[in-house]
């Protein structure tokens, strides 16, 4: 998502792979990846905001794990590793 703002990347990221858990927002967060070849593995954890605006810490033992895919240069979610 080039050019895409913290925000909004965060609120995608949880969308998409903390379904199980409310949060609204991204309040603070740290990865690393790990890339190897045209496969990478993003993990994400910090401190993100509940439905009801109560801040959540998802420590970096428990990082949420985010597979990627590298086609044609560009990286992709790996819905196929998820």
């Amino acid at each position: 998502m080039p050019g895409v703002d913290d925000e909004s990347l965060g609120g995608v990221l949880i969308a998409g792979f903390l379904e199980k858990l409310p949060f609204q927002s991204v309040k603070e967060a740290d990865y690393e990846s790990d890339v190897q070849g045209d496969k990478a593995v993003v993990h994400l954890w910090g401190v993100f905001l509940d439905e009801h605006g109560e801040e959540m810490q998802i420590p970096r033992a428990q990082a949420v794990r985010i597979p990627l895919v590298r086609e044609s240069g560009r990286w992709y979610l790996d819905l196929l590793d998820i």
